[in-house]
């Protein structure tokens, strides 16, 4: 109550007035564009090769890793399961190469992509016995 008696009372107020009519809001449509480049290059890929097609024929049922040694279980749709390390021919392909996950299959510049089916075969744990203990 104090400031309101202390500071002095304007009366001279503008008059209230119109207030100018808005204008119209501009809307904007996206480009409807396909980029088939960038889903063929993909743009976050280190190499921008093409994403590779899944491996079909073959399942990868485990891999074997040691040191820098990898091996590779592969069994084809109606065959035994087969053993494959970098540089073996599977299917027609030839293995480049072996991570815990996947096995990468290059032939004629093509590349394919076979990953372990983790629902299927369900995920093994490897152990390894201690010197001593059984």
């Amino acid at each position: 109550m104090a400031l309101q008696v202390a500071l002095p009372v304007d009366p001279d107020l503008p008059e209230a007035t119109q207030l100018p009519p808005r204008r119209e809001v501009m809307r904007i449509t996206p480009m409807k564009t396909n980029y088939p480049e960038i889903l063929q290059r993909p743009i976050f890929s280190s190499d921008r090769h093409p994403m590779m097609e899944p491996m079909s024929g073959l399942t990868l049922v485990g891999v074997g890793i040691a040191g820098n040694k990898a091996t590779a279980l592969l069994q084809d749709v109606n065959g035994p399961v087969i053993r494959g390390r970098p540089g073996d021919i599977a299917a027609g392909w030839s293995i480049t190469s072996i991570a815990p996950d996947r096995v990468l299959f290059e032939r004629k510049g093509e590349r394919r992509i076979l990953k372990i089916d983790v629902q299927s075969h369900g995920a093994i744990q490897s152990t390894v016995a201690e010197a001593g203990k059984k």
